[in-house]
């Protein structure tokens, strides 16, 4: 089906993309595959997101909060749309409003609902009934107003055959560094493990279904070598919440990875980046992967204190994390981290023990990234299993 700027479209979908939101892009593939014209509108400007809507005129706005601390950029963007005369539906999805729904429905009048866990399924099928109101309570993972009473349906099961999935929709125009195309992609949603500062965990737990899936690894080799033949892709960002290396599955599926690579000559044509966790880096399993592009890591440290990677819920220890670090300095594989010198917990004694880990780090000229965290307003304290 059509796409194109000139037709205008039945749903606009609206989020924050200092990079292309695979989240969107990925329900945006599938409300297209099912025969629905939607596209992608990057959060900016109100005015430049108020015209927007005019031109396609849109039977339903999707608003992708990924962000917590913009939910009352939201509820001014939403109250300044509807003050200029929008009606269309107006949904919203994400982490936040995921858990925290009745906040965001009372924080945000003019919506009329929110779209829990994934998006996919649930927006389908809202968009077939907007205008029957008396369905929705059969719309598994939907939560909306009734009568003024907050109402929330069943979750959604989870998706279990990602590569059922169509690939997201990509931008025309390819971001480029030094000459080569750079695209992200998730080759799995979810994470296993359960860091007491992350939201991940919370998002998928609440609906029923596998916490972690994998798309299989031939069709993510697919989707790369497609972005490669047709984007001209060099450079390919894993955004995936975590490689996954530790049980035998995981192992597996990174070796047919490799295979694929390999098989699709593309081994020693890109390059591409994964997150880690530090209890992960295994020398030989590194080694292959380097040998096949990887060229970039990133490693959650999060604390050099034992007190911190308690808090944290992090499973390793501090003891653990200059040999990973050392693995891939020996092996040329460049990687940045993310630190927190401060937690719920700190002490005296904590600060200055990150503090001296953080200048043991650098002092041989290692990059340090010192993340900038923000817990749920739900959660006063962080919550561990």
């Amino acid at each position: 089906m059509k796409n194109n700027a000139t037709e205008g479209c039945e749903v606009l979908l609206i989020g924050y993309e200092d990079e292309e939101n695979l989240g969107l892009r990925s329900i945006a593939a599938y409300l297209i595959e099912n025969g629905v014209r939607a596209k992608i509108e990057p959060y900016n400007n109100s005015q430049k997101i108020l015209e927007r809507i005019l031109v396609e005129k849109p039977r339903l706005v999707g608003f992708s909060l990924i962000f917590q601390r913009m939910l009352f950029n939201f509820a001014d963007l939403i109250a300044y749309l509807r003050k200029n005369g929008i009606t269309a539906h107006f949904t919203i999805g994400g982490h936040f409003p995921t858990l925290e729904y009745r906040i965001t429905l009372e924080s945000i009048p003019g919506l009329d609902t929110v779209v829990r866990h994934e998006g996919e399924l649930t927006l389908l099928e809202l968009f077939h009934n907007i205008d029957s109101p008396d369905h929705w309570n059969m719309i598994k993972g939907l939560a909306y107003r009734n009568n003024g009473e907050i109402v929330v349906t069943p979750p959604r099961p989870l998706i279990f055959d990602l590569d059922s999935l169509p690939f997201p929709i990509r931008n025309k125009e390819v971001v480029t560094y030094r000459g080569l195309g750079i695209h992200s992609l998730l080759a799995s949603r979810g994470c296993q493990y359960n860091c007491s500062f992350c939201s991940v965990q919370q998002f998928y737990r609440g609906a029923p279904g596998r916490k972690r899936r994998s798309r299989s690894p031939s069709n993510v080799v697919r989707e790369m070598e497609k972005l490669y033949s047709e984007n001209g892709t060099r450079i390919f960002l894993f955004k995936d919440d975590d490689l996954g290396l530790r049980n035998t599955g995981q192992r597996q599926w990174v070796e047919e990875f490799i295979g694929e690579l390999k098989r699709k000559n593309l081994s020693d044509k890109i390059a591409w980046r994964v997150s880690c966790r530090v209890d992960e880096v295994d020398a030989e399993m590194m080694n292959k992967l380097r040998d096949n592009g990887l060229a970039f890591l990133y490693l959650g440290i999060e604390s050099g204190s034992s007190h911190g990677l308690k808090t944290f819920n992090k499973g390793y220890s501090v003891d653990q994390i200059r040999p990973a670090l050392n693995i891939l300095q020996e092996l040329g594989i460049k990687f940045e981290y993310g630190f927190m010198i401060l937690d719920p917990d700190s002490t005296i004694e904590s600060i200055k023990e990150n503090i001296t880990f953080l200048g043991d780090l650098s002092r041989d000229g290692r990059a340090v990234s010192i993340s900038q965290r923000c817990s749920l307003i739900l959660e006063p304290r962080f919550l561990i299993d």
